[in-house]
This record gives C-alpha cells, structure tokens and sequence, in this order.
C-alpha cells in the first residue's frame, strides 16, 4: 500500500535526562494529528499515514 504523505512521529523517551521529543509533547501531537486526519477523511492508502517512531536522530535540530 502506497501513501501520498507518510509522516513518522519520534516518541522516544530517554532514561537518562538527556533531552527527546517524549519531553515536547511528541504523544499528543501524534494523537492530534492521527485524530485529525481520519477526521478529515484524509487517511488511508494513497492519502495519507500517521506512524509512531523510535529516535530519528534529530533533536539537534528541532523542535
């Protein structure tokens, strides 16, 4: 199955104090947006998926 937009939400959560995205909100906007784009009507194969992800290595980078 292919989709037009594939977006990935890093949920990792580190142990050690090291900052993640677990610490940004990273599970409410993944349920907010999951929520919103079936809502929309805008999930499903050649639209798009909403998946939960470990570390993407880019918390240098964000938010």
């Amino acid at each position: 199955m292919s989709y037009q937009y594939h977006l990935f939400f890093c949920l990792n959560e580190r142990s050690n104090g090291d900052d993640c995205c677990a610490r940004h909100n990273a599970q409410a906007l993944f349920d907010f947006t999951k929520k919103r784009v079936k809502e929309l009507g805008l999930n499903g194969a050649g639209k798009v998926r909403v998946n939960k992800a470990g570390c993407l290595d880019h918390c240098a980078n964000g938010p």
